[in-house]
């Protein structure tokens, strides 16, 4: 195990594919992040999860483009 820590939102959104990468070309297979509660609900009740705090985007951000489904039929 060669872990590292990336925090996403001390990063552009831009660059976290690459950063992601880059971690990955040094030898690292596990990435520990966390997610800053306060960032994400900075008004009681009010969620964001949009633009550099779309942690889903992050989450998926090194994983390969994806092919478009096919109709079933």
């Amino acid at each position: 195990l060669h872990a590292g820590d990336i925090h996403y939102f001390r990063h552009p959104r831009a660059l976290w594919r690459e950063t992601l990468l880059r971690a990955k070309r040094a030898g690292l297979n596990t990435i520990s992040t966390y997610v800053p509660w306060n960032l994400h609900e900075q008004q009681e009740g009010v969620y964001s999860f949009d633009g550099e705090l779309d942690l889903g985007a992050y989450l998926t951000a090194d994983a390969p483009p994806r092919s478009p489904p096919t109709p079933l039929g």
